[in-house]
């Protein structure tokens, strides 16, 4: 039974890697599917085997086909809590052969890459899969370790490599120095040479790689830290006095170093017409002018070497004509609004003075508050 399944599981996987006639004719720009290692195929397989372990846990009686094996509710004959010799009842739950079952339906089915190899493992060694299920479980190995590593020999334990499991440089506490990973970790491929993290280089990760300098050493630990970005070429220590040498846009200063060299003053065609220049740490940056400018050495309408066409100089602010003349044609319109409401006061006056007067004074707070709060505005 276990075998059937084992080859369902290859037969649904190669369907589902083959795909479908539409699927086939796809570019070839989607690449084909991802080829993996055997120690890395392996893992998958215990994963998918893992989860379908944890997916059986707590399966329920109901749901087990008819005729599987269960466990009777009545298995214990010791004295319970009350002394009588009754058999004390436990839960039912379903035997590991029947969890086994359940788990061989769906696995490798949560695979995401590398779903064939998967399968082509538990075709392999589903006896081995079995045969660790049936050992008690309070006795039971690290499945990984157990099927990958001692049984297989797919995989290695962590920090050794290559085929016979070699331990990787520093093992067990001091892998590359703690500043690198051993090539092939896990595996049994690779060299076991340390591929050292950014700023650290060596054989074993024990010295600073270029543009990096040693923050601290001791007998056991390096700290290596990256130079200042004014160094060129390497440095002794931190910040700009440090440097062995100043890189472009530096300039060297007998007490402070490497000094940042402002171009927006040195060179006198640093950015077009319309630009202004920003100085940065070693560059500089170069940014539109204000629509309102002809030339400027700032953001802004107030930082104009002159308006620009169409613009009018006043109060140190390149102002917009257009909006200059729409601002008197509406005070003009403001003003005679304000005459209108005086003439129709005085008209409401020689008719009937006290509803006159206090027309006149809703007018008069009118035009005040108006005025005040376009002052406040400009």
């Amino acid at each position: 039974m276990h075998s059937l399944w084992a080859l369902a599981i290859l037969l649904l996987a190669k369907v589902t890697s083959a795909g479908s006639p539409s699927q086939k004719s796809a570019p070839s720009s989607l690449g084909k599917s991802r080829s993996l290692g055997p120690c890395q195929s392996c893992r998958l397989l215990i994963s998918s085997f893992e989860n379908g372990l944890e997916r059986t846990a707590t399966l329920p009686i109901t749901s087990v086909p008819i005729g599987a094996d269960i466990i009777s509710p009545l298995s214990s004959s010791e004295p319970n809590a009350s002394g009588s010799n009754q058999p004390s009842p436990v839960k039912e739950h379903i035997s590991d052969d029947t969890r086994f079952e359940e788990i061989m339906k769906l696995l490798c089915s949560d695979v995401k890459g590398g779903k064939e190899q998967c399968a082509e493992l538990v075709v392999a060694h589903s006896n081995l899969l079995q045969e660790w299920m049936q050992l008690e479980t309070p006795w039971r190995p690290d499945l990984y370790t157990w099927f990958c590593i001692d049984k297989l020999h797919l995989c290695c334990p962590t920090n050794h490599f290559g085929p016979h499991c070699t331990p990787c440089a520093g093992y067990p506490n001091d892998i590359c120095s703690g500043h690198g990973k051993c090539k092939g970790n896990g595996t049994r491929k690779g060299n076991g040479a340390c591929l050292c993290d950014r700023g650290y280089v060596g054989s074993v990760c024990n010295s600073c790689a270029k543009l990096h300098y040693e923050a601290y050493r001791d007998k056991t630990k390096l700290i290596c830290s990256p130079c200042h970005k004014s160094c060129a070429g390497g440095c002794s220590g931190a910040g700009t006095k440090h440097c062995d040498a100043c890189n472009e846009g530096w300039e060297t200063d007998d007490e402070r170093g490497c000094l940042d060299i402002n171009e927006c003053l040195m060179l006198e065609k640093s950015c077009g017409k319309n630009d202004f220049c920003v100085n940065t740490e070693g560059s500089y940056s170069c940014f539109d002018c204000d629509r309102s400018c002809d030339g400027c050495y700032g953001d802004g309408p107030d930082m104009c070497d002159k308006c620009a066409t169409g613009y009018t100089l006043i109060d140190k602010l390149c102002i917009d004509n257009s909006a200059r003349f729409r601002d008197t044609k509406v005070d003009i319109a403001r003003y005679l609004t304000y005459f209108g409401l005086c003439v129709s006061t005085c008209i409401i006056f020689q008719k009937n003075m006290t509803i006159a007067s206090i027309i006149g004074i809703a007018v008069g707070m009118y035009i005040a508050l108006s005025e005040y709060l376009l002052s406040e505005e400009s």
